[in-house]
């Protein structure tokens, strides 16, 4: 790959990813080494796509993002703590 930097060992959370402009970011990002995660509300058309991990989740709904990570561990090793707070808070449980 010419002219591109390389993300080689570094993880990306994708929203909207599953179509589209974030698609394109998710293929990208993959291509250039990174680990992704893409959130979208309707996954189908990833399924079986063994390049991305995909998660169901609606991300204007807290609830529903939160559902998505803690019935995702690798998911929620990819999100930031918030700082001061471990990684075993609510909202990015282990």
């Amino acid at each position: 790959m010419t002219g591109g930097r390389d993300f080689a060992g570094l993880a990306a959370v994708v929203t909207g990813g599953a179509a589209g402009i974030g698609l394109a970011t998710a293929r990208m990002l993959v291509a250039r080494g990174a680990r992704v995660a893409v959130l979208d509300r309707d996954v189908s058309p990833l399924v079986g796509d063994g390049d991305l991990s995909v998660f169901a989740a609606d991300v204007g709904d807290d609830a529903s993002v939160v559902e998505a990570v803690r019935g995702a561990p690798e998911l929620s090793s990819m999100l930031p703590a918030p700082s001061g707070h471990p990684r075993s808070s609510s909202a990015h449980p282990r």
